[in-house]
């Protein structure tokens, strides 16, 4: 059985076109299915996490009659994401990672970072016959990002490619806060909302001092921190390759830490990130299963590119191994 959760408005309203294309796909093949469209934020993580708890369910009943290996061998569910990232991360925080579910994914977003980082092609035709087809899975790690909410009550948001606090939160939120994205989408022109966003971030941006606690143990301090990644996946912010050493599925993050008292080198980082290039200066990584993450002056944060436009001087980052079984 399919589920799809589909974003008709991600990709500047891509997203019901490619709808359209997969219909008539699965129609001609007589799959059974389920449709659920989103219309509004926070939906798509209501539906995945309806579909995920009753599979889950069912699973347990089943499970409860039949022997292990008669339930292991029953039918595969598979829950199909048609949108960006931020509709996959969405549905990753609503979603129960303990349903017996796959994951499907057509990328039809802007900055497409989990698809880059995958290598998912952005052929409608090509992934949903993948999907259809499955052959390969990939189990993924996903990570849990911690905050202090307003009524001082801890805050958590899963993430599946990275988290951060500084420049690349800014540059996320000023991209999607930006009046004319919109306006740039139609003409596909997203590089150059992009390109606008990063480069004003770039501009305002001050360092601070802080540190980093790795594994609860090893302390990292720093004089000039621009911003903190924690990366699960090499790309974030729309094809910046920070994390270079992420994406190994071990269950570990790959903390990446931009300190430099130079802004034009920041810049430089910047356009070398951009460019896919090896080495960054300024840049340090380090690996671990958790970590905390604290700056003097108060930066945004963000998980998958979602900010809240909220600042803050501290947050926490775990790793949780192999939970997303996906279909690559």
């Amino acid at each position: 059985m399919y589920y799809f959760i589909v974003n008709p408005n991600s990709g500047s309203g891509r997203g019901l076109r490619v709808w359209q294309t997969i219909e008539r796909i699965i129609a001609r093949k007589h799959i059974e299915y389920g449709a659920y469209l989103t219309e509004g934020p926070e939906q798509a993580g209501a539906y995945a996490a309806a579909i995920t708890e009753s599979l889950r369910k069912q699973y347990e009943s089943t499970s409860g009659e039949e022997s292990g290996e008669e339930a292991e061998t029953a039918e595969e569910h598979v829950m199909v994401i048609v949108g960006g990232d931020g509709t996959f991360s969405e549905i990753l925080n609503g979603m129960d990672t303990d349903a017996p579910v796959a994951i499907g994914y057509v990328p039809v977003g802007v900055g497409n970072d989990l698809a880059r980082s995958l290598r998912l092609s952005r052929s409608v035709n090509s992934r949903i016959y993948r999907i259809l087809r499955a052959k390969k899975y990939r189990n993924l790690d996903y990570g849990i990002m911690t905050v202090d909410g307003a009524d001082g009550e801890a805050c958590h948001r899963r993430f599946i490619v990275s988290s951060g606090i500084g420049l690349d939160a800014d540059i996320c939120h000023r991209e999607d806060s930006m009046m004319l994205k919109p306006l740039f989408g139609k003409l596909r022109l997203d590089r150059l909302s992009r390109f606008f966003a990063r480069y004003h971030s770039c501009r305002s941006a001050v360092p601070s001092r802080g540190y980093i606690v790795l594994n609860g143990e090893r302390r990292v301090e720093f004089n000039n921190i621009f911003f903190v990644s924690a990366m699960l996946l090499p790309y974030e912010c729309g094809g910046m390759k920070i994390g270079r050493e992420a994406g190994l599925g071990n269950g570990e993050l790959s903390i990446c830490v931009y300190s430099n008292s130079s802004r034009t080198e920041l810049m430089n980082a910047m356009r070398c990130a951009a460019g896919g290039r090896r080495k960054i200066r300024g840049l340090r990584t380090y690996s671990c299963k958790e970590a905390k993450i604290h700056t003097e002056i108060p930066f945004l944060v963000h998980a998958d590119g979602e900010s809240g436009g909220n600042a803050m001087t501290d947050i926490q980052v775990s790793c949780v191994k192999g939970k997303i079984r996906m279909i690559i």
